[in-house]
């Protein structure tokens, strides 16, 4: 056994981090509602606080936990300070890891200090989620606007309903068969579920927008009766994919990928 392993967890050290997840468990359980709950939704300021407090009791548990389970967790923290340093090569960071990687047994006092101090500077580094939380409202904006006016059009449409139904479905489809190509951030903003739920929309409002282009004879070329619009509906309904895939881009290029 290294020098300096640690053989049985400090009480201290195992009642913060008891403290930190307790805290992080009370914002999410509370489930009163009000206008500052949903302030505190659309600005972020209740999860990224929920997020610390958990980030912190994992940087404290990692000073106890058995070295097994620390050890799990290091190849995905070596790669998250790969990508946020200007020179992997010659970080004493990165270089610090990975002679931690290579080690065997359980891991010394030493090497889990260099371990916490290694993820906390990962964290403040990486919990910059202005950008992530911004793009998710704006999504949530778009997808609400879009299921609005695809609500409108379909109550002064003809089976409007029906081919509001339709596309939503289509978009789900795509949304089903693209969700493993969606940005799936590290952080507390689920901008992939936004994407999600933006494509259902699109779907919905493109499969009944398209409808409605055709039956005017706008599209021309086209004909259009009870038994053809349904088709009509769901191939619009997949077309949304199109249109929102410049979102799948931008969120992507938000993701680093």
């Amino acid at each position: 056994m290294p020098q300096n392993a640690i053989e049985q967890p400090p009480p201290a050290l195992v009642n913060q981090a008891r403290a930190r997840i307790a805290a992080a468990h009370a914002i999410a359980e509370d489930s009163s509602w009000s206008w500052v709950t949903l302030r505190n939704w659309w600005t972020g300021s209740a999860v990224e606080t929920a997020w610390d407090h958990l980030q912190s009791g994992r940087e404290i548990m990692l000073r106890f936990a058995p070295s097994g389970n620390v050890r799990a967790q290091l190849p995905s923290l070596l790669r998250r300070v790969v990508a946020i340093s200007s020179d992997p090569a010659h970080d004493p960071q990165v270089d610090a890891m990975k002679a931690i990687l290579a080690s065997t047994g359980d891991l010394s006092a030493d090497q889990r200090s260099t371990i916490t101090a290694v993820h906390e500077h990962v964290r403040f580094a990486e919990d910059d989620h202005s950008e992530a939380r911004g793009f998710r409202n704006n999504l949530f904006l778009w997808t609400l606007g879009l299921a609005i006016g695809a609500g409108v059009l379909a109550l002064i449409a003809q089976h409007g309903g029906r081919y509001l139904v339709i596309g939503a479905v289509a978009g789900m489809l795509t949304t089903a068969l693209a969700w493993r190509s969606l940005t799936h951030l590290t952080g507390p903003f689920s901008v992939n579920t936004a994407q999600a739920l933006l494509k259902i929309a699109a779907g919905a409002a493109s499969a009944l927008l398209g409808v409605l282009l055709v039956r005017s004879g706008i599209i021309s070329g086209l004909t259009v009766n009870s038994s053809s619009a349904d088709g009509y509906a769901l191939v619009f309904g997949l077309s949304q994919q199109a249109l929102t895939q410049v979102v799948d881009n931008a969120a992507k290029k938000l993701g680093g990928a």
